[in-house]
């Protein structure tokens, strides 16, 4: 019976950052999501550790993986995350793995961490997920446009896509693009606007210090586009790109405007901005599973493209997401929700 082949690995838990990104310059899979500036803001966004991780192997081949350690319960459990829903980053090297190396590579995380959660890509190739016994698969999608020239894009584009932008056009809708941190103050409280707006179908609510760390730490890479009308911000989007990849990350649209189709004008102009640039994919991001939502992204022409999340937990963490599951049926049913937080 032949026995397992084991994989040994020569793991550099966290490269300098300026190390980090001389090798990630020779990864042609890489996003904005796997650079040490992503990295950074989590670390001031949202206060995790983070690590990045670079892996070698005996052949001289390497993969790196950046790692935002997350405190669970209070820090009694920590998780390490490898990428999040709509930023995907996770492995990623100058050549393609093998299925047995990505398997070791998630062990020796599960080994240091306990708890692991994985965002897949739909950018990569090969494999980059563990599969194996134990993991927890859920399947996830994101919309995509493959850009080219922008007047073959709107080409492809719904009619009543076409006239929501010539609508908001004819409106006099000026555009304004900035990388300022400044521009969080006009970005931000349109941002609160929508989410007041949104109520229970937003998943995450991200807070503001989030969008000015993007901004303070993205440099060129990470843009704000704005809508003015009569000089007044009426919507905003915000991307980040690099490498191939233009990603949506955020975006909102004063209540008051919205017949005034300042979103599809936005991403016209975004779209438009990134082709011009030489950029080969535009990610709308995942939906949701808001059939409205993946509607406005279809009348742009872009389609699903599918991803995976994984999941491994220890014991501690077992436990304490079958906890926050159970008190969060209890708030929905409205029952001793209040005893259950104390409690918690």
């Amino acid at each position: 019976m032949r026995g397992r082949t084991t994989i040994n690995l020569d793991v550099t838990w966290n490269l300098p950052a300026d190390a980090w990104t001389r090798a990630l310059a020779e990864c042609p899979g890489a996003t904005w999501f796997h650079s040490a500036a992503w990295l950074a803001v989590a670390r001031e966004a949202f206060g995790t550790r983070v690590e990045r991780v670079r892996i070698g192997f005996g052949d001289g081949r390497w993969a790196l993986l950046p790692l935002s350690i997350r405190p669970l319960a209070r820090g009694l459990v920590p998780m390490a995350v490898a990428g999040e829903t709509g930023a995907y980053n996770g492995l990623v090297g100058p050549e393609p793995l093998r299925s047995a190396e990505v398997e070791a590579i998630f062990e020796a995380v599960r080994a240091r961490h306990g708890a692991v959660r994985a965002t897949g890509s739909p950018f990569a190739t090969g494999p980059h997920l563990p599969a194996g016994p134990g993991w927890t698969r859920r399947a996830e999608a994101t919309h995509m446009l493959v850009l080219k020239p922008f007047e073959e894009l709107r080409a492809g584009f719904a009619r009543g896509c076409k006239a929501r932008g010539n609508k908001a056009r004819k409106l006099g809708m000026r555009l304004v693009v900035s990388s300022d941190p400044a521009i969080t103050e006009v970005f931000y409280p349109l941002y609160q606007d929508s989410v007041a707006r949104w109520g229970d179908k937003l998943t995450w609510a991200r807070p503001e210090g989030f969008f000015r760390a993007m901004l303070a730490q993205g440099g060129d890479a990470v843009t704000v586009f704005i809508a003015l009308r009569d000089e007044v911000p009426v919507a905003a989007l915000l991307f980040a790109a690099q490498g191939r990849v233009a990603h949506y990350v955020a975006g909102a649209t004063r209540h008051d405007q919205l017949e005034a189709c300042p979103s599809n004008f936005l991403m016209e102009e975004a779209m438009a901005h990134y082709a011009a640039a030489g950029f080969t994919f535009f990610d709308f991001g995942p939906s949701n599973g808001l059939e409205g939502v993946a509607r406005f992204k279809e009348s742009f022409g872009a389609t699903p493209a599918p991803f995976v999340e994984v999941e491994r937990l220890n014991a501690a963490g077992r436990a304490y997401f079958a906890l926050r599951d159970a008190y969060v049926a209890l708030r929905e049913r409205g029952a001793g929700g209040g005893q259950a937080a104390d409690a918690a």
